[in-house]
């Protein structure tokens, strides 16, 4: 994910107040998230541009750091807990 910044670029779009999810396919799909959804922020660290979910999203994920990602699904409060399946160990 951190080597392919263009997939976070097909699956966001930036909007009034943070990103929306474009679609429901690819990396979108493998989050759980749904088109519409809207991230407004990533471990209290506001969200406006791919630059920030690399930063705030990435980055951390890429250093066995949970992310909590806060936002909204159909107008309703929703968070999102990620995190780097690779450091759960066996």
């Amino acid at each position: 994910l951190g080597a392919r910044p263009e997939s976070w670029s097909a699956a966001l779009a930036p909007v009034p107040g943070g990103l929306a999810v474009r679609d429901e396919t690819g990396l979108a799909a493998m989050l759980g998230m749904k088109a519409g959804d809207r991230l407004v922020q990533a471990n209290g660290i506001a969200l406006a541009s791919i630059d920030d979910v690399l930063t705030a999203v990435v980055k951390p994920l890429v250093a066995s750091q949970t992310v909590r990602l806060a936002g909204s699904r159909d107008g309703a409060a929703r968070e999102w807990l990620f995190v780097n399946a690779g450091a759960c160990g066996p």
